[in-house]
């Protein structure tokens, strides 16, 4: 009887655990009309945030340090990050990105340049 109720208290204190840090978890996830400029170095992207994606990232960074933030974009996976400190800036740096990512950040790009471009003033 001690084993099984040892062995329940245990699975009792995972349960909890796995719980709490599932909790500490938060989650962003950036739509295709929160990204004002993207730019690629390799597998590295850098996002321009539109002004409310950026100070969406401004409040949950400065009100959550310590927990884990997940970003995805478009409902993509984008990356995982302990937060440290607020980010101000409304930059978002991805480091080692996926493919399927890179391709659809890349189609963010061409659709963002696309709205863009010049405006011809000739008749």
């Amino acid at each position: 009887m001690k084993k099984n109720l040892a062995a329940g208290i245990i699975l009792m204190l995972m349960f909890l655990a796995i719980r709490v840090s599932a909790a500490e978890i938060l989650s962003l996830n950036l739509g295709v009309s929160d990204i004002q400029e993207v730019a690629f170095g390799g597998n590295d992207v850098w996002l321009k945030l539109a002004p409310s994606a950026s100070s969406q990232l401004e409040h949950l960074t400065s009100s959550n340090q310590g927990k884990l933030l997940e970003i995805t974009v478009d409902g993509m996976p984008a990356m995982k990050i302990h937060i440290r400190a607020a980010v101000y800036s409304g930059i978002v740096e991805i480091s080692d990105a996926s493919p399927e990512l890179l391709e659809r950040l890349q189609e963010v790009d061409k659709r963002i340049r696309a709205t863009h471009e010049p405006v011809s003033t000739t008749h």
